[in-house]
């Protein structure tokens, strides 16, 4: 089964390739108060 660029499972499976400290900083840097870890749905305080 081919997976398309675009698609819910490509989106993923790219976001799972990152680091998840990574992400959590970039979007903590945006809220400047919570991040989300994706996949997880986990608010976290950011330091």
């Amino acid at each position: 089964m081919a997976v398309h660029v675009g698609t819910p499972q490509a989106a993923a499976r790219t976001s799972a390739t990152l680091p998840a400290g990574l992400h959590t900083i970039v979007v903590g840097t945006l809220s400047g108060r919570y991040a989300t870890l994706d996949g997880f749905g986990i608010d976290k305080p950011t330091p």
